[in-house]
């Protein structure tokens, strides 16, 4: 079997022989119109994730709120491996410096089930569910602008800065390397995860997922490739790292979208996630953890 008919059989999960593999150093880039994709969504995101253009996938529309969505591929690839593809958020009252009106992030998550992943969660989970295992680095946009390493009981284990996770309607390049204990991430131009973990490697699919909460944004993912690896061919290249980060500002009290509203939430605490309508975790609800985290690490 020719090597590119070889490694897209093995990301598509069908047979070949139990002894073949995929061959190292062997690039697949996809349409997201493969059979192999499974495209999940929440109540308040039917339709997405939808296909732009050939290779053009929105995750999720400008002005959708308490949306968590989530693209899967079935993928039978273990590592190493090396992805690549470009980003673009959007919101029509974002900006550099409005940090608090865009939300909430990508996440290309990998080594999970699909079969299991469930509901994609709203808010700052960014779509990336906690059924079926697996990792992910994420791209938040809401408040500090970052980028993290993140295991699914949600926790981030790697907290970074990164201003270009708001992009504005820009693309943004990001590569990231799958190791069987390791991930490396780049964004733009800047190095943002290195990260040594004790990978468990019982699911191979891999994806993104998007979410907004109570603010809103656009999210879209184009030329998304995979090139199989051997251990000689991880990168050993340096980028240099962000060091400080935007200013810390508290964030506006929360403005709940028309269709998120109730008696409840009108009239309570909008913090309290058990007064909405759907259990939507708050933009904020994680940032004093996150930040405590980038303390602890150094980051800044």
């Amino acid at each position: 079997m020719p090597h590119g008919k070889l490694l897209l059989a093995c990301l598509m999960g069908l047979s070949t022989t139990t002894t073949m593999a995929a061959p190292v150093g062997q690039t697949t880039c996809f349409n997201f119109t493969e059979k192999n994709w499974s495209f999940l969504n929440n109540n308040f995101a039917k339709g997405w994730p939808k296909v732009l253009a050939p290779g053009e996938l929105e995750l999720l529309p400008d002005n959708m709120f308490g949306a968590g969505v989530a693209a899967v591929l079935r993928n039978s690839i273990r590592p190493p491996y090396e992805v690549s593809f470009e980003f673009s958020t959007y919101d029509d009252d974002g900006g550099k410096n409005l940090v608090w009106n865009s939300a909430d992030g990508i996440a290309f998550f990998f080594l999970k089930s699909g079969e299991s992943y469930g509901e994609p969660p709203a808010g700052n989970q960014m779509g990336f569910s906690r059924n079926g295992g697996g990792y992910a680095i994420t791209m938040p946009t809401y408040g500090q602008r970052r980028a993290t390493f993140r295991t699914s009981d949600g926790l981030d284990h790697k907290v970074v800065p990164f201003r270009q996770a708001y992009t504005h309607g820009e693309w943004v390049p990001v590569r990231i390397q799958v190791m069987p204990n390791r991930v490396i991430a780049w964004g733009g131009k800047w190095g943002l995860i290195d990260a040594t973990f004790n990978f468990d490697m019982t699911y191979n699919d891999l994806g993104f997922s998007a979410a907004t909460g109570r603010a809103d944004g656009l999210h879209k993912i184009r030329n998304f490739c995979i090139r199989t690896l051997d251990s000689l061919s991880v990168r050993q290249e340096r980028a240099p790292v962000e060091e400080k980060p935007e200013s810390r500002t508290e964030p506006p009290a929360p403005i709940i979208p028309p269709q998120l509203q109730t008696e409840e939430t009108e009239g309570g605490d909008l913090n309290d996630e058990e007064s909405l309508l759907v259990p939507i975790p708050s933009d904020s609800s994680n940032l004093s953890q996150t930040l405590e985290s980038e303390n602890t690490e150094g980051d800044q």
